[in-house]
């Protein structure tokens, strides 16, 4: 049965081939490919296999690239608007952009840049957000990558792997996906990230409990004074149980090697600790203001936006920015 074509170019001199069974073969022009992509242009015309053979009809397979987004890539190339989508789905964006990459194709997609990607900062949590991370990184969205890594950073548990996101058995690991992910360097930047937050949201827990064993959080009573042990117990004991809930141990010493075997998100270690009730001596309101002292802390160190990155991957943003004209389409 013979495949069916559909025409980029109607006048093309070329057939791209896609080895999945439901694919259409698209009939493109050379000369146009060459022009939009370097990589095609010494595919086409230098000396590969996917040149052409004279007195042969000019196809050239390309099995391990995906029709749809390959399509869209292509009808930008030539000028097809009329099936560009106005509207993609993230997974489909990424799809897009691996192709683009793959052929140095990127800079094609400036005019689409404003309908694609959305201009707001706020990126939420969700199952998209490290796919979204790695569009904006290639794209060079500094900061729309930022707000994507704090939100990672916040609210994925902290389970040793980022399973959830990109899976964890065998099979998936030379992925696609997988593959770009692990390559760009993001999963580092949320570990970086996580264990900073991480630290900050638990040193107020630590402070507390540091004041607690020496007696210095009672503020009626010296701390040589009983009352003020008994008022220092109290406040440490209702600490300790608080902290229990979640398995946080406020003896903590925040190393590194300690933090990234922790279980729960940064987001689950805010909310308990803004959330506790610490106790003490009846008419130590003063003493009381601890928690509310630990609370406000931990709250500036969990909306603490900072993300640090090597020069290289500033670099990298700078370059990739200048490629798709990001900040002159914003």
């Amino acid at each position: 049965m013979a495949r069916k074509i559909t025409d980029l170019d109607k006048r093309g001199d070329l057939i791209l081939r896609f080895s999945t069974p439901y694919t259409k073969d698209l009939r493109i022009c050379s000369r146009t490919l060459a022009r939009a992509s370097v990589i095609f242009e010494k595919m086409l015309f230098g000396p590969f296999k996917e040149s052409q053979k004279e007195g042969e009809e000019w196809i050239v397979e390309l099995p391990e690239d995906n029709l749809l987004p390959m399509t869209t890539v292509l009808a930008i190339a030539h000028g097809c608007h009329r099936i560009v989508p106005t509207h993609v789905t993230i997974p489909e964006l990424f799809e897009i952009l691996v192709l683009s990459n793959k052929y140095s194709m990127t800079y094609l997609f400036r005019p689409y840049l404003r309908r694609w990607i959305p201009r707001t900062k706020d990126v939420k949590f969700g199952d998209d957000t490290l796919m979204f991370a790695w569009i904006t990184r290639e794209i060079g969205a500094k900061e729309l990558f930022e707000g994507a890594i704090l939100e990672l950073a916040r609210y994925r548990a902290n389970d040793g792997k980022i399973g959830f996101c990109i899976g964890n058995k065998d099979e998936d690991r030379d992925s696609v996906y997988n593959a770009q992910i692990r390559f760009s360097g993001i999963l580092d930047i949320i570990a970086v990230t996580q264990m900073a937050l991480l630290k900050g949201v638990l040193e107020p827990v630590r402070e507390a409990a540091r004041q607690a064993l020496s007696s210095q959080v009672c503020n009626k009573y010296s701390s040589r004074n009983h009352k003020a042990k008994e008022c220092a117990d109290l406040l440490l004991g209702s600490l300790i149980r608080e902290c229990k809930s979640i398995g946080i141990d406020p003896g903590i010493t925040c190393l590194t090697d300690e933090l990234a075997s922790y279980p729960h998100s940064v987001n689950k270690v805010y909310w308990t600790v803004n959330l506790m009730r610490l106790h003490t001596l009846p008419g130590h309101d003063e003493c009381s203001m601890r928690a509310a002292a630990m609370r406000t802390d931990t709250l500036r160190a969990f909306t603490d936006d900072t993300v640090k990155m090597s020069p290289s991957q500033q670099e990298y943003f700078q370059k990739q920015a200048e490629i798709s004209g990001w900040y002159e389409t914003h």
